[in-house]
């Protein structure tokens, strides 16, 4: 993806495809949405209960955080 229409994406979408769909850790299956500044839950089925990286569920491309626990998650 062009570097320079990432400016637009939520912050936790993926800068490599672009996509919104964002997932956990490998061992994990929450999935949710990028929108703004947060991620929207909308699958928790998993077998760790927490969140220890973000992927995108599209390119499996790890996204950037810098703390899992600052991450804001409805």
């Amino acid at each position: 993806m062009d570097p320079e229409n990432t400016g637009t994406l939520p912050k936790y979408a993926c800068k490599e495809c672009g996509s919104v769909n964002v997932r956990s850790d490998f061992n994990g299956y929450d999935i949710f949405i990028a929108q703004g500044d947060k991620l929207l839950n909308i699958g928790d089925e998993h077998l760790e209960p927490l969140v220890q990286g973000l992927f995108c569920l599209e390119c499996d491309e790890e996204l950037p955080v810098e703390s899992v626990d600052d991450l804001k998650i409805e």
